[in-house]
């Protein structure tokens, strides 16, 4: 999982040795969890040592997550993966697709976000921050819910209800 492929090695190679490291561990983060991590403190130093290892550079702890370079490598990242970022039609299927397969599952919302984004990886695209997918699965799991109780409610017509005392 947390290996580089060849053609990843090809890939870094167009990068200075002092981000190699940083672009690698984002470029396997992103194939793991679908989301670029928000600051180093999200990587586990082992991957990032073996990385390292991998790669033969040593890591460069100045690296920032949030330069205007860091943007430029997380773009290169996104077209060597072939992802594209997310339109607001990707978002609705997205959407769509979650109260589809996630929707009745006994799943809590950080599960429902973490599956947004394996879905949007297989569909090959970008969601650019957690606070979009997580607005994506509440809108999902409130769909849901309306749809179920609109199902469940709708064979009880008034006179049942007014039969039943209500």
């Amino acid at each position: 999982v947390w290996g580089l492929s060849y053609s990843d090695f090809e890939f870094l190679r167009r990068f200075g040795t002092k981000s190699r490291v940083m672009i690698g561990c984002q470029l396997l983060y992103l194939r793991r969890y679908g989301r670029f991590p928000a600051a180093r403190f999200e990587l586990d130093p082992d991957v990032m040592d073996y990385v390292a290892d991998q790669t033969g550079v040593a890591d460069d702890p100045d690296f920032s997550f949030f330069s205007d370079t860091a943007r430029r490598q997380r773009g290169f990242i996104l077209d060597y993966l072939g992802l594209r970022r997310a339109s607001h039609r990707d978002r609705a299927e997205l959407q769509g697709w979650m109260v589809e397969h996630l929707g009745g599952c006994d799943l809590n919302l950080s599960d429902w976000v973490a599956r947004g984004y394996g879905q949007a990886l297989q569909v090959g695209v970008f969601v650019p921050s957690d606070q979009i997918m997580e607005r994506l699965a509440r809108a999902a799991r409130r769909a849901f819910r309306a749809s179920f109780l609109a199902k469940v409610a709708s064979p009880i017509t008034d006179a049942r209800v007014t039969k039943v005392g209500g």
